[in-house]
């Protein structure tokens, strides 16, 4: 029975030549999920290109591993949805409790809490702290106690982040990217990612504090689906930390 050789999308296509001429390096390859860069993986086994030393690791994954040794040293734990849920209803109901607040006037559900903590977390990923946002209210929002409150309520989020010895996202991005500064990747690692992956603030940073040589972005047919490999880019590796 004649071999048949399956055809590879551009992604793929492009993935299979660098493990076909990159055999030896160590290949990380962020992906999504873990289940889709199997998938990648998969259909390039299939096309009968072997993938060897290609590890697939997601982007928030990365993110906390290169922070691992820093959030040990501190004894920070990680701050997760369920957690931060928690923390940021107490401070909604907090504020609440005057009556001239603009978040007194909202219903305290599960939807307000988490667009609060999205909007923090956007905020933060950004690169801005409370102090960033001084005059936040007066460029931004139509009502000025808007703006206001989400300074606070950010100050207060960073304080109880402080105080419960707690890192968010952000928080793990900043570790990270001074891990890169002073702890570099080995130079026989590539960090492979998609073509058309979305950098912004402090994930943008992280990238490129990978050496250029080392990092490399494959290209895609077309602009993609979150079904497909679209993704939001949070970190690069670190070769040395025997991950």
């Amino acid at each position: 029975m004649a071999l048949v050789r399956l055809e590879l999308n551009t992604f793929c296509a492009a993935l299979a030549r660098v493990c076909r001429e990159q055999v030896l390096a160590e290949k990380w390859l962020l992906a999504p999920s873990i289940r889709v860069g199997v998938q990648w993986l998969d259909a390039i086994a299939r096309a009968g290109q072997p993938v060897l030393n290609v590890r697939v690791i997601t982007p928030r994954q990365l993110a906390w591993s290169l922070a691992a040794p820093e959030l040990s040293k501190q004894g920070l734990a990680i701050l997760g949805r369920r957690r931060a849920e928690v923390l940021v209803s107490r401070l909604i109901a907090k504020a609440g409790a005057g009556s001239q607040s603009y978040l007194c006037a909202l219903e305290p559900s599960p939807g307000l809490v988490r667009t609060l903590i999205q909007a923090i977390s956007d905020l933060r990923l950004a690169g801005l702290a409370a102090d960033d946002l001084a005059d936040l209210s007066g460029r931004v929002f139509e009502v000025r106690d808007k703006g206001y409150e989400l300074r606070e309520l950010v100050s207060a989020y960073e304080a109880e982040l402080e105080r419960r010895g707690l890192a968010d996202h952000a928080r793990v991005l900043h570790l990270a990217i001074a891990r890169l500064e002073s702890d570099p990747p080995s130079q026989d690692t590539l960090v492979l990612a998609p073509e058309e992956v979305e950098l912004k603030g402090l994930e943008r940073t992280l990238w490129k504090r990978i050496p250029e040589p080392q990092r490399q972005r494959l290209p895609v047919d077309q602009k993609a689906g979150p079904e497909t490999i679209q993704f939001r880019f949070l970190a690069p590796l670190s070769g040395r930390s025997g991950m």
